[in-house]
């Protein structure tokens, strides 16, 4: 298990990469290799060069680099936070079996050379299409030989490296086959799945920029442009843009790399040609990165599920809270208005009783009339506040059902937070 996030100083990160190798650092940190030596290089802090553990085993005392205050703080506190601590459980599981088959395996073994894959006569079903497309295409002015989908994964390599990148691509496609995986070359875009999941992925070929050295043509016909430059009187105005050859030329190195396009919390997502080893020998840690990549794209997408389940149905809770709401404001709505009738009333009769006998209730007077107006008025308030007329008002309005639809066995949910969070 990878350990969690610590704060160290740049003085005591130098002490550990200088006593621990850089990949033993790197696993007890839940780092990846390359991610522990960017932090590093963050902080300024030297790292050993290729070799030197092997001459301190060998009984060697290479010389260790003085250690050099730098000023400014930001350098000197080192927050080093585990990636791989943070993927889920089953991810990290996988992470560690691969490992140990790996270096079981012997797979991780560095070589200086490495016998090219056999030429592929038949390739993969799967991409049959885009091989006959690659053969098809003719290359570029840098000799670039490019057949990708709409979102640039596929395969883009110099004309001389076809055949080496169609036979890494078919022993990859096998192998990931072999493992259970799914390849698609839908749209000429190559990809990876298992289940609903899905890891796009490229090859391409490494090139670089080089000043461009023009050849002896090139040269005479720049001599043949300012020549007549010089009959026109406009050399004095020449400022390089009609030059017969361009200022940088694209050269492709033969280095080959395959990248997989997924967000993979510091899962190692390329696999390139080195110094002392070949993409042709890495189809096995490709192949595995790809169904790690794909177990963290499952766990992810399974938690992102989750969270919209559980959101979903605090959505609904919050909805049957805000009905239950409503309701309570009719139930106090109506009791009101059967408790102002009421008093109305009761108010009413009390107002007759209290008048003094003998008092005109018959005649052509204004308190007689006033007086036949309020014990009509009683009348009516008492029918509106019958048992029979309280139920008229209560009838298809819900206010108070035998089994309530509306009830939440949680209890009240929490309310939103700002700008409607969950």
């Amino acid at each position: 298990m990878a350990t969690k996030s610590r704060t160290l100083s740049r003085r005591e990160l130098f002490d550990l990469v200088w006593s621990t190798p850089v990949t033993k650092l790197a696993s007890d940190f839940g780092m990846s290799d390359r991610g522990f030596s960017k932090l590093c290089a963050r902080h300024k802090v030297p790292t050993p060069p290729r070799g030197y553990w092997a001459k301190i085993e060998a009984g060697a005392k290479p010389k260790v680099p003085p250690f050099l205050e730098l000023r400014g703080r930001s350098f000197d506190v080192v927050e080093i936070n585990s990636t791989i601590h943070a993927l889920p459980a089953e991810v990290r599981e996988t992470l560690e079996e691969k490992k140990f088959i790996r270096k079981q395996a012997k797979l991780k073994e560095r070589i200086k050379s490495a016998e090219p894959l056999p030429k592929v006569n038949k390739p993969h079903r799967t991409l049959a299409s885009m091989i006959r497309l690659v053969k098809k295409t003719k290359p570029d002015g840098d000799g670039r030989v490019a057949v990708m989908g709409p979102r640039k994964h596929g395969v883009s390599v110099h004309h001389s490296s076809v055949e080496r990148a169609i036979s890494i691509l078919d022993a990859i496609v096998r192998m990931a086959e072999e493992r259970g995986l799914t390849a698609d070359c839908d749209d000429m875009e190559l990809s990876v799945s298992q289940g609903q999941d899905r890891i796009p992925f490229s090859l391409e070929e490494k090139t670089k920029r080089t000043k461009h050295v023009p050849t002896k043509e090139e040269l005479a016909n720049e001599e043949k442009r300012k020549a007549q430059l010089r009959r026109s009187s406009w050399d004095s105005f020449d400022f390089g843009y009609g030059r017969s050859w361009p200022e940088y030329d694209t050269v492709f190195t033969g280095q080959l790399s395959f990248a997989a396009d997924a967000w993979a919390d510091g899962l190692r997502k390329t696999w390139a040609d080195g110094k002392t080893q070949l993409v042709e020998k890495l189809i096995p840690d490709i192949v595995d990165g790809l169904e790690l990549l794909l177990a963290h794209k499952r766990a992810r997408r399974e938690e992102s599920e989750e969270r919209a389940r559980k959101a979903e149905i605090l959505r609904h809770r919050r909805h049957l809270a805000k009905l239950r709401s409503e309701r309570e404001e009719a139930r106090v709505s109506l009791i009101r208005e059967l408790v102002e009738l009421r008093r109305e009333a009761n108010d009413i009769q009390a107002w007759l009783n209290d008048l003094p006998a003998g008092t005109a209730a018959t005649g052509n007077s204004d308190l007689a009339r006033m007086i036949a107006w309020a014990k009509g008025r009683l009348h009516e308030l008492e029918a509106k506040t019958t048992v029979g007329a309280a139920e008229a008002m209560l009838d298809g309005r819900k206010l108070f059902p035998e089994v309530d639809e509306l009830e939440d066995p949680e209890g009240e949910p929490s309310p939103p937070g700002p700008y409607g969070w969950y």
